[in-house]
């Protein structure tokens, strides 16, 4: 995504190719030539092994990655994603900008960090400046809201592959990281399409299934990927409609199904919601004793609520509300045994049990 500020007035984020969330998939072609965004993601499909999906992700990994049975450094496919994306920027824009920002992960180490820079450098992108997410985050916020200078944010960012919360303590003109950033690196969008590409693999014929997971022939993972893409299409569907179809393109036929309703979408999302509940509650644990019982019990309180609006308005049942959420605000809000916090209990096993 790319947001661009002109004369001072409040961001906009910026078109790329008429979408304004652009998927972050790189396709190499058979002469070398790297497509990026719509145009790969669409392609993907059919041309399995010669795709990438979010290769920011890999700019950590000293080896590279092998795409239609050839290495490219990390760091060139990175570099065709800005690319893109700048130059369709300054074609919205109808002119270079005067400074260009890069976003990363508050976890990313120096090495990392010197592989953006390097990206950038390959894409032909003025000198950015780098900004930590949270920080971007927590100025934005400031700028709509206002927070004291001396006061703490928590900021969670539960995105495409990652899950990721930090606190930071604002200044006159910035925030700083507070402790260690937290959150887990395979929690987020990618993994509940995981979750509801298996609970579809499910549903089909168990030879068939078995084969889209482990076959090496090129149909079955040319079937596996367009099946992928389909579930896609049919999340996206079901966050307007009851139910939704899919039609699964296997090798011994076609396969359609439509008994993929809300009610399985529901309850796959519950599962990463209470996922995302015992992170930040490890969050809160990590920053007891710098943010105070204030700020423990208010941040409680907010999710409690969050979680009563989502019953109000049918997502969550008053059961599962009872028997999961409730129990451990209420311990979070009430309860004044520090061994919540102190690493002596392991939230974990509540969410195994449930």
């Amino acid at each position: 995504m790319a947001a661009v500020r002109v004369d001072g007035r409040p961001p906009e984020a910026i078109e790329i190719a008429g979408e304004r969330r652009m998927p972050t998939v790189v396709l190499v072609e058979d002469d070398g030539v790297v497509l990026v965004g719509r145009a790969a993601d669409d392609l993907a499909p059919g041309r399995p092994g010669r795709a990438l999906r979010a290769p920011k992700r890999r700019l950590g990994d000293p080896a590279p990655v092998v795409l239609g049975g050839r290495p490219y450094p990390v760091v060139d496919l990175v570099a065709a994603v800005l690319r893109y994306v700048y130059d369709e920027a300054v074609r919205h824009q109808g002119s270079p900008p005067a400074s260009v920002y890069l976003t990363h992960p508050a976890t990313w180490t120096r090495p990392r960090l010197a592989r953006l820079t390097e990206a950038s450098a390959k894409a032909g992108l003025p000198t950015p400046v780098l900004v930590a997410e949270p920080v971007a985050a927590a100025r934005w916020y400031a700028a709509e809201v206002g927070v004291p200078v001396g006061a703490h944010v928590a900021v969670y960012d539960l995105g495409g592959g990652t899950f990721d919360t930090t606190v930071l303590q604002a200044h006159d003109d910035t925030f700083t990281v507070v402790g260690r950033p937290g959150g887990d690196g395979n929690l987020g969008g990618d993994l509940f399409d995981e979750l509801l590409y298996h609970a579809v693999g499910a549903r089909l014929d168990a030879d068939a299934w078995d084969a889209l997971q482990v076959s090496e022939d090129l149909g079955w993972r040319r079937a596996a990927t367009a099946l992928r893409v389909e579930v896609r299409r049919a999340k996206e569907a079901l966050t307007s409609a009851p139910y939704a179809e899919l039609l699964a393109a296997l090798t011994t036929g076609l396969a359609t199904m439509s008994a993929l309703s809300t009610h399985l979408l529901h309850d796959l999302l519950k599962r990463l919601l209470l996922l995302v509940w015992w992170k930040l509650l490890d969050l809160l644990g990590d920053f007891r004793r710098k943010l105070g019982e204030y700020v423990l019990h208010s941040a409680a309180a907010t999710f409690l609520t969050f979680a009563l609006r989502l019953l109000l308005t049918g997502f969550l049942t008053l059961r599962w509300l009872a028997t999961r959420l409730l129990p451990t605000a209420l311990l979070l809000i009430w309860r004044r045994d520090k061994s919540y916090f102190d690493g002596s209990v392991d939230f974990t096993e509540n969410l195994a049990d449930s």
